[in-house]
């Protein structure tokens, strides 16, 4: 009973010791990879995949965490880049909308892939940017900005979102696409909330306010 118990704990969790060599895999990893400090929150088993992983924090931001693992073959799988490159954006994004809007938002910036290879970087130093990056993502790059209040259907309410628009298309983040929620708490799955959804397509046809109507979910 015992050793089955344990047989199938193994298969869905990995072992304690598989857990300890990917630790030290990816402790000496980030050591030889990157030119700044970073901690290894905890290791885990993926059991779909087969492969042991560790989720790290960067120590001088602990805004960004990301995911290393073992694969099969023994390379490594990193999404610094992509984490790095979100938390970038999402600052800036959040940044400039202080300054035209005072009440409480949330912005998301989501990159599913990373088309770079850490190892081919010498130090964290000469990381690309997010921009270099762009045109080598194929998967769907998205931004969500949720804004804390009731939706009231006003000028002022489009032209909030008009505004956003204009600063993404201007720094040329090229999103595939952008929700806009207006909803009077954090959790919007609790009630209703408005929502604009626009490709980048529509973002570059937004011309006036007006223009956002037929966006509106």
């Amino acid at each position: 009973m015992i050793a089955t118990v344990a047989k199938w704990w193994t298969i869905f969790w990995g072992t304690p010791w598989g857990k300890q060599n990917a630790y030290k895999t990816i402790n000496n990893y980030l050591e030889n990879t990157y030119n700044q400090d970073m901690t290894i929150v905890n290791t885990y088993y993926d059991f779909k995949m087969g492969i042991y992983g560790g989720l790290v924090r960067v120590k001088a931001n602990s805004d960004i965490t990301f995911t290393v693992d073992i694969l099969k073959d023994n390379s490594i799988r990193d999404f610094y880049f992509v984490r790095l490159w979100e938390n970038n954006v999402k600052e800036e994004i959040a940044h400039y909308v202080k300054t035209i809007y005072d009440g409480d938002y949330i912005v998301t910036v989501s990159i599913p892939t990373n088309p770079f290879n850490a190892l081919d970087y010498e130090s964290s130093d000469s990381i690309p940017s997010y921009f270099d990056a762009r045109e080598k993502i194929n998967s769907e790059i998205k931004f969500s900005i949720m804004i804390i209040k009731e939706f009231n259907n006003s000028d002022s309410d489009y032209l909030l979102i008009l505004n956003i628009s204009k600063h993404i298309l201007k720094q040329d983040y090229r999103p595939d696409r952008v929700n806009y929620y207006f909803s009077k708490t954090k959790n919007i799955k609790k009630q209703s909330y408005v929502n604009f959804e626009l490709s980048y397509t529509d973002l570059e046809n937004i011309i006036v306010s007006s223009d956002l109507l037929k966006h509106k979910k």
